[in-house]
């Protein structure tokens, strides 16, 4: 077969494994995240999907022109992600994570430029770590449940540990300590004693990871920390009058 010919089955097999890249990104995204939370399983899907598309078509061409089949495929797999990231309604920010582990694998099937795989492959790992680990943290709106109750003054900091039909976040508010108490108290939240033992060990960067001095914990009945729980809204609060922050675990089912 001559190298038109194996360019033309490279576009083909390329377009059938962008389809399975898909396919692939959900898988990992979905089925990651109640193991590991969506901030490593949303650029860790985007980075399995990408790589699909890849390899089979830039195994399937020309030896000759497997790197500029793998450059054009990584550029239309990192166009997917956004196109993804915009159905989901997420920042772009995952796709720039994903975008260092798309280049280490289209660097790899580039004879000329594989020296510079390994330098992706590191940044890819490095960034994939930091979104696992919340970083950077981005201000966002206050949650549709928090604005009735949210001071215009507070900052809020989501990380979003599942969403599908039921959500789990992770909220960081910096605001008054008094105001947010007031607050907790209309979302149907009261002084407790003791958190669960899970609530220490969320994965941000900025989360306590133990009780702190002068700390209120506050809950709505029974928090279901170690199982879904009943239908609705469910908080556990962390307020630290000292730093003025609070952390707060929330899942809303449905």
């Amino acid at each position: 077969m001559g190298q038109g010919g194996r360019r033309a089955i490279a576009v083909l097999v390329g377009i059938a494994g962008l389809c399975g890249g898909a396919y692939v990104f959900f898988l990992v995204f979905f089925i990651g995240q109640g193991f590991f939370g969506q901030g490593l399983s949303l650029p860790l899907g985007l980075v399995c999907g990408s790589v699909l598309p890849i390899a089979a078509a830039s195994l399937a061409g020309p030896r000759s022109d497997r790197g500029k089949i793998a450059m054009a495929f990584g550029l239309i797999a990192i166009a997917f992600s956004i196109v993804a990231l915009g159905e989901l309604q997420e920042r772009l920010w995952p796709a720039v994570v994903a975008g260092a582990g798309t280049a280490a694998a289209a660097l790899w099937f580039s004879a000329a430029q594989r020296r510079y795989c390994y330098t992706a492959s590191a940044l890819s790992l490095a960034l994939l770590a930091a979104s696992f680990f919340g970083w950077p943290a981005w201000r966002e709106s206050p949650p549709t449940d928090w604005k009735d109750t949210a001071d215009g003054s507070w900052r809020f900091y989501r990380y979003r540990l599942s969403a599908f039909i039921d959500s789990e976040d992770l909220w960081r508010i910096d605001g008054a300590p008094e105001a947010i108490e007031a607050a907790a108290g209309k979302m149907g939240m009261s002084r407790v004693n003791q958190a669960p033992g899970q609530f220490w060990w969320m994965p941000p960067y900025y989360w306590p990871r133990g009780a702190r001095e002068g700390g209120l914990l506050f809950s709505t009945p029974n928090f279901p920390a170690g199982t879904r729980g009943p239908d609705g809204q469910h908080y556990f609060m962390l307020l630290d009058p000292v730093t003025r922050r609070a952390f707060v675990w929330a899942k809303n089912n449905f």
